[in-house]
């Protein structure tokens, strides 16, 4: 499953990666704190991506 990184400060975005599956929950995967499984949008060059998450998310 892909996932995608956010900074934790200014929630840009950081990157791309794989969640690992859980090995404790089958068919569920570890999703990092500051990451999501929601595709980031298409963004033209002149701008920066951010994400503005729950304070504690």
């Amino acid at each position: 499953m892909d996932i995608y990184h956010y900074h934790p400060v200014t929630g840009g975005l950081a990157g791309m990666g794989k969640a690992d599956p859980d090995p404790l929950d089958q068919g569920n995967w570890l999703v990092p704190g500051h990451a999501t499984t929601t595709p980031p949008p298409t963004i033209s060059a002149d701008q920066v991506l951010c994400s503005r998450a729950a304070p504690g998310h």
